[in-house]
């Protein structure tokens, strides 16, 4: 696991961020991960990390 540094923490979804709503953003955690998100997005944080590649080499 590579280390990670914390750009930005909010209580909604950054404006860059690529789903328009907490709808989607559970769908894709469920159809990707097979992880369920609680259904209430009350009193969440997003938090955004910046993870630096390692070494000359970039994977995908």
């Amino acid at each position: 696991m590579k280390r990670g540094r914390i750009i930005k923490i909010s209580h909604d979804l950054p404006s860059d961020c690529p789903f328009r709503n907490y709808k989607e953003l559970k769908r894709h955690w469920k159809n990707t991960y097979g992880y369920r998100l609680p259904e209430s997005e009350d009193g969440m944080l997003y938090y955004q990390v910046n993870f630096r590649p390692l070494g000359d080499r970039l994977y995908s």
